[in-house]
């Protein structure tokens, strides 16, 4: 009778052990996509960044391509009345 007590729990212990097996290699994938979703994250927030830098640029030479026009409308009373 202990002999087979003790076959039934080393038999749990093994379906247990390949259970834990089985849920470390999902683990490890989904550490794996986890970093890759990381490294998404960061390239998008990068290329953010350097997209708010252009309107940035764009802006500013929006701005001086305006007071030239204003230059120019004042130059020559173009100005609207």
């Amino acid at each position: 009778m202990t002999d087979n007590v003790e076959n039934i729990i080393i038999e749990q212990l093994r379906a247990i052990r390949g259970d834990i097996a089985g849920l470390s290699a999902k683990v490890e994938t989904l550490t794996l996509r986890v970093h890759s979703v990381e490294d998404h994250i960061t390239t998008m927030r990068k290329d953010l960044a350097n997209l708010h830098g252009d309107i940035m640029v764009t802006h500013k030479r929006l701005d001086q391509v305006d007071e030239k026009l204003d230059h120019i409308d004042k130059r020559f009373d173009l100005a609207p009345a």
